[in-house]
């Protein structure tokens, strides 16, 4: 009876150690999952920010670049006006004589 006390008591002691190892099986995998999760969140949240500068860059360029456009398109502009008034002028001084 001794013996079979002592094996049960043994069993159980082996049983609690594989509870436990599953117990903290399961730990570990939480907190990978949980680990990966944040991960993943962080990855997430980076490439947002990531297209958020992408985007302001690239509408800062385009500001930019319709900035320099609409100065070229002024300086065309009066350029043309000053062509059509020495135009005007030469015309003006023809009919003169």
């Amino acid at each position: 009876m001794s013996q079979d006390l002592n094996q049960t008591t043994a069993l159980t002691e082996e049983a609690q150690k594989i509870v436990g190892s599953v117990e903290g099986v399961r730990s570990a995998l939480y907190l990978y999952r949980s680990t990966e999760e944040l991960g993943q969140a962080s990855i997430r949240g980076a490439r947002k920010r990531i297209n958020e500068a992408s985007s302001d860059i690239h509408r800062k360029r385009e500001e930019e670049i319709l900035g320099n456009l609409e100065g070229f398109a002024k300086v065309q502009l009066e350029e043309a006006r000053l062509k059509l008034q020495i135009a005007l002028t030469e015309y003006k001084l023809r009919l003169q004589g």
